[in-house]
């Protein structure tokens, strides 16, 4: 009598640790795991397979290096949208070619209390500088049309208001001046790696491009 009481009390002994060893688990992040390019504005997010204690996730939750100025910064917050948790950090972007580690420390819990025990963390590397990949005409050209069109070609998409400020014509007309504009219709780079070109119909003999240009 006594032995079955033994084994019926280690049978309930497992089925209870059974129930405790279901801990909530992370189905999917973004940026994903040893990705690189990421862009220096995207918000990381992580959805876990049930709904959560959110304010244990949030503590929980460690971004390395850590973005400074989000120190008492409203650009910098945590949001839900079911079982996923996004930080954003607007305005404050991610440092260019720069490894970021994201880690999520143990004891997180789920909405019924049940919590993760183990550390898990990723790393993804942000994009370097946008690149001017070509420019038409090329470099020393002679015998150019007079009305022919510049194209400067990048490896992204630019900032339109960069660009405007950026680009310099020596000697060119004042950029100012009702025949000299500037329209940007530059893109995402397509799977065939070809960039939309920024145009501007004006007559230079020189184009500078600074280096502190910025993608969107």
């Amino acid at each position: 009598m006594r032995r079955g009481i033994v084994l019926t009390v280690a049978v309930l002994a497992c089925l209870l640790s059974a129930c405790a060893l279901n801990p909530p688990r992370i189905v999917s992040i973004s940026p994903s795991r040893d990705v690189t390019d990421v862009p220096t504005n995207q918000a990381i997010s992580i959805s876990f397979d049930r709904p959560m204690n959110h304010d244990s996730v949030e503590k929980r939750f460690q971004l390395s290096p850590a973005l400074t100025e989000c120190a008492g910064s409203r650009n910098c917050r945590f949001a839900w949208s079911g079982n996923t948790l996004t930080f954003i950090h607007t305005h404050v972007n991610f440092e260019l070619s720069t490894g970021y580690t994201v880690a999520m420390h143990s004891g997180y819990a789920d909405a019924s209390g049940q919590q993760n025990t183990l550390e898990h963390s990723w790393r993804f590397t942000t994009e370097g500088r946008p690149m001017l990949t070509s420019v038409d005409p090329g470099d020393g050209a002679a015998s150019v049309a007079p009305d022919r069109n510049i194209i400067l070609s990048f490896n992204r998409a630019m900032r339109p208001d960069t660009m405007r400020a950026a680009v310099q014509l020596s000697p060119g007309r004042n950029k100012t001046s009702p025949r000299s504009r500037l329209i940007l219709t530059s893109k995402l780079v397509t799977s065939s790696c070809e960039p939309a070109p920024v145009v501007f119909p004006v007559l230079p003999i020189w184009a500078t491009v600074p280096l502190n240009l910025r993608s969107p």
